[in-house]
């Protein structure tokens, strides 16, 4: 009797410890998941009267902060400086325009967006609005982040 004891006792205790390893191995999984960061694009315009801006931002529209490691800018698939770029693409339009770049080592917070281009300029029509618009698409991002866990795969805008 004492030996069906232990057995039983023995079987109860690896049980235990096969569900404690099993949950432990799943919480790890949820704990990465719910500091994920997801970067995305997202390109908006403001047209009043004859005036209309375009403005690039990156979102973070994850559960956690990305954390920057490198940021490059890729002009009809060459690699340059985001001011560079921006200048080949919109020649005159660069006068009235703003840019920020991602600085290796900054982080951009679940929710935020982040400007990365504005430019203003007189379009009278839509379509001019579009063929800036086609301009500014000639330029590709790379952005290679990472989470609190591991590095995420880059965000590109050529894929």
């Amino acid at each position: 009797m004492e030996l069906y004891i232990s057995i039983g006792s023995l079987v109860v205790a690896c049980c235990a410890i096969g569900l404690t390893v099993w949950q432990a191995t799943i919480q790890r999984i949820h704990n990465r998941i719910s500091v994920k960061p997801h970067l995305m694009q997202a390109t908006t315009k403001d047209k009043t009267g004859d005036v209309a801006s375009l403005h690039v931002c990156i979102i973070n529209n994850g559960l956690g902060p990305a954390f920057i490691d490198s940021f490059s800018v890729l002009y009809q698939g060459t690699p340059t400086s985001l001011e560079d770029g921006l200048s080949e693409a919109l020649g005159d339009l660069t006068k009235n325009m703003s840019s920020t770049s991602l600085a290796c080592g900054s982080a951009i917070a679940a929710g935020e967006s982040v400007q990365l281009v504005r430019v203003k300029f007189n379009a009278p029509t839509d379509h001019q609005v579009e063929q800036v618009k086609a301009k500014l698409n000639d330029l590709d991002m790379v952005i290679k982040y990472s989470s609190a866990y591991e590095k995420i795969e880059p965000f590109d805008t050529r894929s």
